[in-house]
């Protein structure tokens, strides 16, 4: 009896029927693909799968930063643009030349200002002669008009009357010389009012009232008048 003889290497045993998925022997029609990780022919590794294609890189990052840029540099560009425009303007409202005198005359006759008043002397000098008065002196002031209210005096009876009150004779002069200047006072009218006075308590002749107003301090001149006025009341 005969062995069976070894098959050579890719050839089946005798009888042997390939698997299902294996690849083709010799000799098998082609058309059956052989199932990956089974067993290939007799001495053959088993068939692997193939190698996966290479995965593509996405490209839309690089081209969303690529549009960002891009609308960065037209913005820069139109901004830019503006204020190119904007200089360009300016400097022609400057380069244009100035209208020449007779363009200047044609266009209106021009205003002239008439010329302001200048102060007169007289009133700056009142103004910087009138003098500011302190504290002591405006109290002097007050107190001579309360004593002219209730009795009348001359100039010089009116500033004793206010030292004898305890004002230095200078305030009480500077007081009774704010009287004058203001207006407040009038000795002729100071020299009737005494000389009523007198008369309400004692008849006195006309001689003897003008000597007892020049007493009082009043010039002969107001005191002449107040005894003319007093009698003729």
């Amino acid at each position: 009896m005969t062995e069976p003889q070894n098959p050579q290497p890719g050839q089946p045993f005798p009888g042997q029927v390939p698997q299902p998925g294996q690849a083709p022997y010799p000799g098998q029609p082609y058309g059956q693909q052989p199932q990956y990780g089974a067993p290939g022919p007799y001495g053959a590794p088993p068939a692997q799968p193939p190698a996966a294609p290479p995965k593509k890189k996405k490209k839309w990052p690089w081209i969303l930063g690529i549009l960002v840029v891009l609308i960065v540099i037209i913005a820069v560009a139109t901004s830019g643009g503006g204020d190119d425009s904007a200089d360009e303007a300016a400097s022609t409202q400057t380069s244009q030349p100035a209208p020449r005198p007779a363009e200047a005359e044609a266009e209106g006759p021009t205003e002239t200002k008439a010329p302001e008043p200048a102060q007169t002397p007289t009133e700056t000098k009142s103004e910087a002669a009138e003098p500011s008065l302190n504290s002591e002196q405006k109290n002097a002031l007050r107190k001579a008009q309360d004593y002219l209210s209730v009795s009348g005096f001359s100039k010089s009876g009116l500033i004793k009357q206010l030292v004898f009150e305890g004002y230095s004779e200078a305030d009480a002069t500077v007081a009774v010389n704010k009287l004058e200047t203001d207006g407040d006072v009038n000795w002729n009218e100071q020299a009737v009012k005494k000389a009523g006075e007198y008369q309400s308590v004692s008849p006195f002749s006309r001689q003897g009232l003008i000597e007892q107003l020049e007493f009082e301090g009043f010039t002969p001149e107001q005191a002449a008048y107040g005894a003319d006025h007093a009698e003729s009341d």
